[in-house]
């Protein structure tokens, strides 16, 4: 990949930021703190004045959480061109104050003046985090906020941007001076490379980047737990003497449907995150914690994952016995199976990230979409004919 191509991405994502409504960039930066590690950013800030054009000020709140203890940061935004000063610093170091917030972050798209920086180091009461332009651009590209990068081409997501930027507008009811769009009104033409990109193996940059819009998206988790018990059918197959009408019909159950919902500890939020039992949500941590270290749909959604559950099911199998071991699998399995018939597609030789699918491009699923709906029917009815079976063997 050419430096000077990353450089030239670099430069279209920091004016397309200018463009946007400011709302619309503060969701960009919320995305930003969420991936960054903070959980439960929220707005908490000040009103614009009519007259002034919403370039900061708004104010966010966010917590950062570890084992022992979580700290509040107050965050200020400003999508400035020209310098900013020192008062900004000041203004948020009271609202830390006002607020009693450990941590202040200061963000901003230009860059800080002398003054400014001086003032962030003034106090240990209330520390502030400086984040310039290109600290910023370095983050949003790490954690791929805005761009894409296919075949090792960078390009702008102005689906997904075109998407905020117009629940924005819709949120205030008109458009400022900006645009209502921010993708380019003429033919956006590929960033050079060093060498030519292959036409036949590389998508169309406008079919990708309304792919990304998808991508986003997993199934729900319901679709999720009715693949799990489906997949029970499997056991009914095996040639296992007394297998599964051997065992406790119960714990597998209940086993299957766990793994169905495994994967999604990395989600930011997840059923299986807030799962309860016995008034205590036991996955609560460890989820903070993998989708800290890892993100959404990458360990835990690879091969590499399969092969840890079956060797934890090698413990289950002592407790539980070895069709609840082969039932946690199968439901950790079909979950993968199902995300691989999105458009999302899973990372299954993860650490590689290229992504894995189960159906053609245009067949695979739409999280919320009537496909979907189909899928969650029929599976369905798959557990109730299971269901039905083992009703019907216990009777005679």
């Amino acid at each position: 990949m050419s430096a000077s191509q990353k450089q030239q991405a670099r430069a279209e994502l920091h004016e397309t930021l200018h463009r946007l409504e400011y709302a619309a960039f503060e969701q960009v930066m919320k995305r930003l703190l969420y991936k960054s590690g903070y959980l439960s950013v929220h707005l908490i800030g000040r009103n614009q004045r009519p007259d002034l054009k919403p370039t900061g000020g708004l104010d966010l709140s966010a917590r950062s959480v570890t084992e022992l203890t979580s700290v509040l940061t107050i965050a200020q935004l400003k999508q400035y061109q020209g310098v900013v000063p020192r008062r900004f610093v000041d203004e948020l170091r009271g609202a830390m104050l006002r607020l009693g917030a450990e941590q202040g972050l200061l963000l901003t798209l230009s860059r800080l003046s002398l003054a400014a920086r001086a003032a962030a180091t003034e106090s240990k009461l209330a520390p502030i985090k400086l984040l310039e332009g290109e600290e910023v651009l370095d983050l949003l590209f790490a954690y791929r906020i805005g761009v894409l990068e296919k075949n090792g081409v960078w390009e702008i997501d102005y689906a997904w941007l075109d998407l905020l930027q117009e629940r924005a507008i819709g949120t205030n009811g008109k458009a400022s001076s900006k645009n209502r769009r921010v993708t380019k009104p003429q033919p956006r033409q590929a960033l050079p490379t060093t060498a030519p990109v292959n036409q036949c193996n590389t998508p169309h940059p406008t079919t990708e980047i309304s792919d990304s819009l998808n991508e986003r998206q997993s199934m729900t988790w319901s679709t999720h737990l009715m693949a799990g018990l489906g997949s029970l059918w499997i056991l009914e197959i095996l040639p296992i003497e007394n297998g599964f009408h051997g065992s406790n019909y119960a714990i597998v159950i209940a086993v299957a449907a766990l793994g169905s919902l495994l994967p999604d500890l990395d989600a930011a939020e997840s059923k299986i995150k807030h799962l309860q039992i016995g008034g205590v949500k036991p996955f609560l941590l460890p989820s903070q914690l993998i989708h800290r270290q890892t993100g959404h749909r990458s360990l835990l959604h690879s091969l590499m994952a399969l092969v840890y559950v079956a060797l934890f099911g090698i413990v289950i199998a002592a407790c539980l016995g070895p069709m609840a071991a082969l039932a946690l699998w199968l439901g950790y399995a079909a979950h993968l199976a199902t995300d691989a018939c999105t458009r999302a597609g899973i990372p299954l030789l993860y650490p590689r990230m290229k992504r894995f699918y189960l159906l053609p491009k245009s067949l695979r699923i739409v999280t919320g979409s009537l496909a979907e709906d189909v899928v969650f029917a029929l599976l369905s009815l798959s557990v109730l004919a299971l269901l039905l079976r083992h009703l019907l063997a216990f009777s005679v």
